[in-house]
């Protein structure tokens, strides 16, 4: 069983657009386009996906944010940049802008990525590779590969 929980979807007043908002609780929010392209932090393009096809079939989504609840920072997600101070308001230099080329390639990268996790897992298909483990890790007492 796979499951996660949106925090927030942002709409617009005619409700034809949205924004989903992960909220973070940790000290620090890393920038996700590039682990999304690599095939991790797929929450964002996965919930953006989710709340489009079963929530707001005839909204557009226009992106993901996380807030990070620690720093009050809302800087790293992935945003369709031609809504920039429209619907929100990030750094024009920032990597969480793109054009909606970047944004639906992203999106179709972590929607590919997330089927073959599920393909593999309900297949039974666990391997571990040099690369999912590095040489120090803080789930040491509880890791398979030690």
């Amino acid at each position: 069983n796979i499951q996660g929980r949106v925090d927030r979807i942002d709409v617009n007043e005619n409700k034809s657009r949205f924004i989903v908002v992960d909220y973070k609780t940790g000290g620090k929010v890393e920038s996700i386009a590039k682990n999304i392209s690599e095939g991790k932090h797929l929450q964002l393009p996965i919930y953006v996906e989710a709340v489009r096809k079963m929530l707001m079939q005839s909204a557009t989504p226009i992106g993901g944010i996380l807030f990070a609840l620690m720093t009050i920072e809302k800087k790293h997600g992935f945003l369709k940049k031609e809504f920039n101070d429209i619907c929100y308001s990030i750094n024009k230099r920032s990597h969480t802008l793109m054009d909606d080329d970047k944004w639906n390639e992203l999106l179709n990268t972590a929607v590919d990525y997330a089927s073959k996790y599920i393909t593999r897992i309900r297949t039974g298909h666990f391997e571990l590779t040099d690369d999912d483990c590095p040489h120090y890790c803080k789930f040491g007492d509880v890791c398979r590969a030690i």
